[in-house]
């Protein structure tokens, strides 16, 4: 098979963290060579590839950047070297919401855990991404939101009911099927990315602030671990569609994190996703690797991203290469908007 050429590129990849970017290879099908040019001031380094049929393009923030702006930096510089591309996936890690309701689904089945995968799926007329940190402040009212991305491209929102009612049908263990295949061509990889053990998913009552000073929770109280209904046994990721709160601050807070989630519904938080709110076409997948809380820490950040990037490619073999031409350019949207 012949190189793709830039213009034969209709999707967008983006990741914040070199592990994000590794999950995303591990889906690969075949990798390209690195482009040998790109436009002018395009500062991106990027990684080719092809999943099923599609050919996607991949780039990331640069190291130790972080945040909202440098998402938009960084897609804004694509587009130029890509000027064909219809739409994005904004792919990687995100805090969850443990206890997140849904009136669609059992209890136990709506529950947040680590390694689940939250999509953003919109509802109404606005996209499923919240700037939280962006908005007005009332005397009366309080603080009002006023920041939410834009609706997806439709060749995307008509794909995910399709996913859903496959999902619904058959369950959500095609995801973990998919790693672990994936761990099994590359098993150096295992070790690292491999799914944790369940025990070390634990959630800590919101009012119950992590043991200053230590790594990891040994020395938090386990009388203060909330007990859930998922089983011990249970290894297979599940999907929750709904909102993602974008800000340029990690969520370490569980109590805002749970005003937020009341008031707004937010399933997951994250720091990115806000700089494509615009009109530009983007879809956010979140691997769920801690709660947002002060208990934070790395142990499943492989995993998730994992996670999320099954769910990307499950997503796109579902959309035939030539429906994605009939979508806009994500160039004519920037220039649109000015």
């Amino acid at each position: 098979m012949d190189i793709p050429q830039p213009e034969d590129y209709q999707i967008g990849w983006i990741y914040a963290l070199q592990l994000e970017l590794t999950a995303a290879k591990v889906f690969f099908d075949k990798e390209y060579p690195q482009p040998q040019d790109a436009a002018q001031n395009d500062n991106n380094n990027y990684v080719l590839g092809r999943m099923g049929k599609h050919h996607i393009v991949v780039a990331g923030l640069p190291l130790g950047q972080t945040g909202n702006n440098s998402a938009a930096t960084v897609l804004k510089d694509m587009v130029r070297s890509y000027p064909n591309l219809r739409f994005v996936l904004m792919v990687g890690i995100g805090g969850g919401v443990p206890n997140a309701k849904n009136n669609l689904r059992e209890e136990c089945e709506n529950e947040i855990h680590l390694g689940d995968v939250v999509v953003s799926a919109p509802s109404g007329q606005h996209g499923a991404v919240i700037q939280y940190d962006f908005g007005k402040e009332h005397q009366d009212r309080g603080f009002e939101f006023t920041g939410y991305q834009n609706l997806p491209s439709a060749t995307l929102l008509g794909a995910i009911p399709t996913l859903q009612s496959n999902h619904d049908i058959d369950g959500t263990d095609s995801l973990a099927n998919r790693i672990e295949e994936r761990l099994n061509l590359k098993p150096k990889l295992r070790k690292t990315y491999g799914r944790p053990e369940n025990k070390t998913d634990k959630l800590y009552s919101s009012d119950f602030v992590h043991v200053d000073g230590n790594a990891t929770c040994n020395e938090c109280d386990e009388t203060k671990i909330i007990r859930r209904g998922r089983e011990d046994e249970d290894k297979v990721p599940r999907v929750h569609y709904g909102l993602i709160a974008s800000g340029n601050k990690v969520m370490r807070d569980a109590k805002q994190r749970d005003f937020l989630a009341k008031e707004k519904g937010v399933l997951c938080f994250e720091m990115e996703a806000g700089g494509l709110m615009n009109s530009w076409s983007c879809l956010v997948v979140r691997g769920i690797c801690d709660y947002s809380d002060s208990h934070k820490h790395k142990k499943w950040q492989q995993y998730s991203a994992l996670s999320a990037a099954s769910y990307a490619r499950e997503l796109l073999d579902l959309i035939p290469q030539q429906r994605i031409g009939g979508d806009q350019k994500i160039a004519d949207q920037i220039s649109k908007d000015g």
